[in-house]
């Protein structure tokens, strides 16, 4: 109807039978209101962009290892900031690069050899980057700046 007010609403079918169930599908309102009147009965040239609020955020890098050192594993660490007992451990290959999807939050995340391969940093003992904290958006890509490893310092000052 003309004149009028309207919200636009957009909605992902993820159990795809075409119709909108709260709980099982998503729904999010556009943050534009439309003012049609007698002049303007029509609206073009829209562009909405909706992106599920659960889809993964795309991260990239690399790590850098100019020590050398060959004995081990790459690896990055990250923690889930919204809790620290969830910890995602993920091997980097000898290139160093790496692109995983990560569920949308905030992490802290690092860049270890693993010279004993088990699974857990040395601080004292094994080589590793600065710590970061990194958020991730749903349906974000992302490249992290280069992440490299130090040797840790005598008397337990680490990165």
């Amino acid at each position: 109807r003309v004149p009028g007010r309207y919200r636009l609403w957009a909605f992902a079918d993820l159990n795809r039978n075409h119709s909108f169930e709260p709980g099982q599908d998503l729904l999010a309102g556009a943050d534009t209101t439309l003012a049609l009147t007698g002049g303007h009965a029509i609206a073009t040239g829209l562009r909405i962009r909706v992106v599920n609020p659960k889809a993964p955020g795309r991260v990239k890098g690399a790590v850098l290892d100019s020590l050398g050192d060959t004995q081990g594993t790459l690896r990055l660490i990250v923690i889930s900031e919204s809790d620290s007992t969830r910890r995602l451990l993920y091997d980097i290959d000898a290139s160093g690069a790496y692109d995983f999807g990560w569920e949308p939050g905030g992490y802290r995340v690092r860049a270890f050899r693993d010279t004993d391969r088990n699974k857990i940093w040395k601080r004292d003992e094994e080589p590793a980057s600065e710590e970061r904290e990194v958020q991730v958006r749903p349906g974000e890509s992302i490249e992290l700046p280069t992440f490299v490893l130090v040797r840790p310092q005598p008397g337990g000052s680490s990165p």
